[in-house]
Order: structure tokens, then C-alpha cells, then sequence
């Protein structure tokens, strides 16, 4: 919308202004629209990402141990959270409780020998989703006999 200062204003004629006038109101609708709108969006944008914490515990700080062993560590974050994990999501889950990973510039790199160390000695088992790049890391008991995850796990896979 172009703004006329007072001067340009005089210099209109009586239907020039109720144009004017008229268009002003029509653009004010539109933006009260647009309002109600983005207040839509907004609402229902909040109301998911409030669905969307409760889904994903949160580890307090008091639950974690920063002496534990990193093996502990990453059982401990299995356990809590409940379903497959990829070693990223490991790691995002751990990262605010571990300085070392915090400033690390390649955290993967950094948790990767844990994450082997806990695979060897049987506390965790890789998990292998056709499809799929990298593996998931279960608990031994989230697995059947034959090696099949547990539907009750295999369902919260995250894609």
C-alpha cells in the first residue's frame, strides 16, 4: 500500500479518498485474516511439538551419572528411552550430559569405540532394518530367539 503524506492527501478529490478509503479496509481484512490464520498455525504448530516432547522422555540430570562407564552410558539411554536407536540419536540423547561430547567436533567419531565396546560385550546388539543405512542398537532382551525384534520395539522405530 502506498502511503500519501498529508499534503498528497488535500490534493485528492472526494472519490479518489473513498477509494482510498475502501482499499485500506479490504488490505485491513486481509491481514486480520492472515492473523487469524498464523494464530491457527501457530496453535496447532505448538500443540504437536508439546505431543511430539511428551513422546521422547527427557534424561534429567539426576537420573545420569557422568562416572558411569560409557557402556553403562549407552545401555542406561536404551533403557530410558525405550526403542532402537541409531548411534546419532544416542548421541543427541547423551550430548547435553558429556562436555567431551559437547565441544567434540565429530561426536560420532568420539562414541563410536563405546558403542563397539558395549556390542562385543553383549550389552547391546546391532540391529540391522532392511532399507536402511547403519544400524539400530537394542537391548538383548528386545530380540526373540531368533533374532527378530520384539513388535512391541519394532514398532517405535523412528524412520
Amino acid at each position: 500500500m502506498e502511503v500519501l503524506d498529508f499534503e498528497a492527501l488535500q490534493k485528492l478529490d472526494k472519490n479518489e479518498i473513498i477509494q482510498r478509503y475502501q482499499k485500506l479496509v479490504k488490505f485491513l481484512e486481509e491481514v486480520r485474516r492472515d492473523l487469524i490464520d498464523s494464530k491457527e498455525l501457530l496453535f496447532h504448530v505448538v500443540r504437536e511439538s508439546e505431543r511430539l516432547r511428551l513422546k521422547v522422555p527427557d534424561i534429567k540430570q539426576s537420573e545420569y551419572n557422568q562416572k558411569w562407564s560409557w557402556t553403562n552410558k549407552i545401555v542406561f539411554v536404551l533403557s530410558k528411552i525405550k526403542r532402537p536407536l541409531l548411534s546419532s540419536e544416542i548421541i543427541n540423547f547423551i550430548r547435553p550430559h558429556e562436555v567431551s561430547l559437547q565441544y567434540s567436533r565429530t561426536p560420532a567419531q568420539a562414541l563410536s569405540p563405546h558403542i563397539h565396546k558395549a556390542v562385543k560385550y553383549g550389552r547391546i546388539l546391532r540391529y540391522k532394518l532392511g532399507g536402511t543405512r547403519g544400524f539400530y542398537y537394542v537391548l538383548p532382551a528386545w530380540l526373540d530367539p531368533d533374532g527378530k525384534i520384539i513388535e512391541e520395539y519394532g514398532s517405535k522405530i523412528l524412520f
